[in-house]
């Protein structure tokens, strides 16, 4: 089996938990309510942790569930991520569930109604297996996303639903030619303004190591630049089109990724197809190593991300990041254990200039995890928590709608061990 096959599905397996006991029956719990917001420290911009604040490892209030999944026969089940739609519903996709347990796409209202609008595999292009991992809204209004597997030749595809639920396959990936296959785990596409659709794949193009690649919303697709160097380039997460123009990736660590192997910053011309290392983790000191979730561009023009890995206690740091490539270690995930550490997904810019996100694993048996916020100076809180039963773990990232509310999912756990959509309003 090649080796970046198999790493893209151990990374899937940790982070994608099969619930026990089949198919779920039963009523859905009622919405929560907006909870307290709890503080519980703050950071100095040079990346080490002030004492100003508490250092109790007591967890924050609760999040607020807005649904739970699982609790009827065919409902999806562990979603990955919500995506804002132009007609006010919020949209996601999941890798489990649906009518022919293939995974699903649903949406749900703001008021918490959940509704599947595509089971996988209903269309025979969905091929053998077809394994979602992602969805985009395009500016004409259609869901864009990837499958890992399934499509015309196994490796995967890229798939097209409208919003009334009408899905079809627009290019199906293959190994040996082209644009190449395989995918990390969390990686989605990317609209530039110009109207198409970018992303990348780990293996296959001319050199066997991927490529990234430029699709149309009708399915024509073109290489960008082939990847050259197995050390350097390594596994890219999600693309962010920036406002100069540019494609700004991160890379994971896996023994490759910069020039210490534990993770890289990439900017990509899309025009000239040049792709240039812009920033290698572990240049500055108490640096973040193993970059997740890919990159966000503040209202300042900085990009923001996170790591799962490294910084002071070795737990993950958040960090900004010049598009000249001065990076600022903002914060180092650890010196709290109930504020959590680890973080896998990417941040979120609130209306309030904050940026939030979520971490992993905290508690003794890792059954929780948290919400936080912190300002692009590095003054960090964390304000919610997730826990196993009953709003679940594996939070993602979060998004906020027009109304000043954050959303977001959990993966697994919940009533169901199926995942949860929680709510609450910005702090």
């Amino acid at each position: 089996m090649n080796n970046l096959f198999k790493y893209g599905l151990i990374f899937s397996l940790v982070l994608i938990v099969s619930a026990c006991g089949g198919g779920n029956t039963g009523p859905a719990g009622p919405p929560g309510t907006d909870g307290t917001n709890g503080t519980n420290g703050t950071n100095s911009s040079s990346g080490s942790n002030s004492s100003g604040g508490s250092n109790s490892s007591s967890l924050a209030p609760p999040v607020p569930v807005l649904y739970t999944f699982g609790s009827s026969s065919g409902d999806a089940l562990a979603p990955i991520a919500l995506v804002k739609g132009l007609d006010g519903y919020l949209y996601g996709v999941t890798q489990r569930g649906g009518a022919n347990g293939n995974g699903a796409v649903f949406k749900i209202s703001t008021s918490g109604v959940e509704t599947v609008i595509y089971s996988f595999g209903t269309n025979p292009d969905d091929g053998a297996g077809p394994t979602p991992m992602s969805l985009i809204q395009g500016s004409d209004g259609n869901l864009y996303g990837l499958s890992s597997y399934g499509g015309a030749h196994n490796y995967g595809f890229v798939f097209k639903v409208s919003t009334a639920g009408v899905e079809s396959v627009i290019y199906s990936f293959d190994y040996y030619t082209n644009l190449g296959a395989y995918f990390t785990l969390g990686t989605k596409l990317t609209q530039g303004s110009d109207g198409y659709l970018y992303g990348n794949t780990e293996g296959g193009g001319s050199n066997g190591l991927g490529t990234i690649f430029q699709i149309s919303t009708a399915g024509s697709a073109k290489v960008i630049t082939n990847k050259t160097t197995s050390i350097t380039d390594s596994y890219r997460n999600s693309f962010l089109m920036a406002s100069d123009g540019f494609l700004y990736s991160t890379s994971l660590d896996s023994g490759r990724g910069g020039t210490h192997a534990i993770g890289a910053v990439y900017k990509t011309n899309i025009t000239t197809g040049v792709d240039t290392l812009l920033y290698s983790f572990g240049t500055n000191p108490n640096d973040g190593a193993a970059p997740r979730g890919g990159l966000i561009q503040g209202s300042d023009g900085y990009l923001y991300g996170i790591t799962q890995s490294g910084g002071m206690y070795n737990q993950g740091t958040v960090f900004k990041l010049s598009t000249t490539g001065v990076e600022t270690v903002l914060y180092s995930f650890g010196a709290n254990p109930g504020a959590g550490n680890s973080p896998s997904f990417g941040l979120m810019q609130g209306s309030d200039g904050y940026l939030y996100g979520t971490t992993n694993n905290v508690g003794i048996d890792n059954n929780y995890a948290t919400i936080f916020k912190i300002s692009t100076s590095g003054v960090y809180s964390t304000i919610y928590s997730t826990a196993w039963g009953t709003s679940g773990i594996n939070p993602s990232s979060l998004l906020q709608t027009s109304d000043g509310y954050i959303y977001g999912v959990t993966n697994d756990g919940g009533a169901y061990n199926a995942g949860t959509v929680f709510k609450f309003k910005a702090p």
